[in-house]
């Protein structure tokens, strides 16, 4: 009997261009064949001031989400390859996620990193260019979101934002208001605005729910949604903002993650060691450090995630067809070939 099925393949940054088309995949008509799905990479989060009457560090920006869906051109089984660019963590707004080439292809642009007080930039909707040799249809193309941007001294860092997906854009991080000290909420993934951060408490995103401020270190949020900010120090211990959730959207272990949250903000003249959470996988944006008065802390920010490409297509399976005579005569113990299609 024969029918058919799909197979998932997943592109990082550890991925080497280009893609080969498997054996197994179907020859392709238009509109069906080959689906490509990309999160652009998350941007880092930033370093807040460790100086007298500094600012805390803005959050870094979510990545955006497309799904392209095969049109056009040929797609040789076993022979075609396509090249592909998926930029790593915190590769910055200049660098994009690519499919085919930036020439005549398709392209996102991933997330701003932050720097003291200022927030990422969201990664920006798909665009092609050129003449591409395998068409596509845009099919799904959603914005990733901005980290926070935070003012004021003594103030904690902002929160990361979300990566969007197929459900919605990201969420973007909190920005501490000015003289607070607890670090921002990182922003929620593949959720719209529901996903935006709020206070120390992470965003929700389209599953699991944001994590909770919490003293020293943020909790972490759970299935893609943002981490929670850190509320204060205990006897000037690390003190860190939680990490984003990944998300499980496209496969078992690939989806657009949630913002890490920002530290907390510290304006006693004493040394503390001070980071802020990491964006999960795919697209989240990292959070920022909170500012620190003593020029010795230690502060390390908080990391984006890296780009994803993930690639669904069709194949042709075939299974065995026993007829009942075979089983009869496989029950009296007859060694047999099959006589159904295989």
């Amino acid at each position: 009997m024969a029918g058919n099925a799909f197979s998932v393949v997943i592109l990082t940054s550890a991925s080497v261009s280009p893609w080969h088309v498997p054996a197994d995949l179907i020859p392709p008509v238009p509109g069906a064949g080959h689906s490509v799905q990309m999160v652009s990479a998350g941007g880092n989060g930033g370093l807040g001031t460790l100086v007298a009457g500094g600012v805390g560090g803005g959050g870094g920006g979510g990545g955006s989400y497309t799904k392209l869906t095969y049109n056009s051109g040929t797609v040789t089984p076993g022979v075609t390859t396509i090249a592909f660019v998926c930029p790593a963590a915190g590769a910055g707004s200049a660098t994009q996620v690519v499919w085919e080439s930036s020439t005549a292809g398709y392209y996102a642009p991933c997330a701003g990193n932050a720097s003291a007080g200022t927030g990422g930039i969201a990664g920006a909707i798909c665009s092609s260019v050129g003449s591409p040799a395998i068409g596509y249809t845009v099919t799904i193309t959603n914005a990733g979101a901005a980290g926070a941007t935070v003012s004021g001294s003594s103030t904690g860092g902002g929160g990361g934002a979300g990566a969007a997906g197929p459900n919605g854009i990201g969420g973007t991080g909190f920005a501490p208001a000015a003289g607070t000290t607890t670090g921002g909420g990182g922003g929620g993934a593949n959720n719209g605005t529901t996903g935006n951060a709020a206070s120390g408490t992470g965003g929700t995103g389209h599953s699991g729910a944001g994590g909770a401020t919490a003293n020293p270190t943020g909790n972490v949020g759970t299935g893609n949604s943002g981490g929670g900010g850190s509320s204060g120090v205990t006897s000037n211990a690390s003190t860190g903002g939680g990490g984003g959730a990944s998300g499980t959207e496209f496969t078992a272990t690939a989806g657009p993650g949630g913002g890490g949250a920002g530290s907390f903000g510290y304006s006693t003249n004493t040394a503390i060691t001070t980071r802020g959470g990491a964006g999960a996988l795919y697209g989240g944006g990292g959070g920022g450090t909170g500012y620190a008065r003593n020029s010795g802390s230690t502060a390390t920010v908080g990391a984006g995630a890296g780009a994803v490409i993930v690639i669904q297509y069709d194949i042709l399976w075939r299974d065995a067809d026993l007829s009942r005579q075979d089983l009869e005569q496989h029950w009296r113990g007859v060694e047999i070939i099959p006589s159904g299609p295989v």
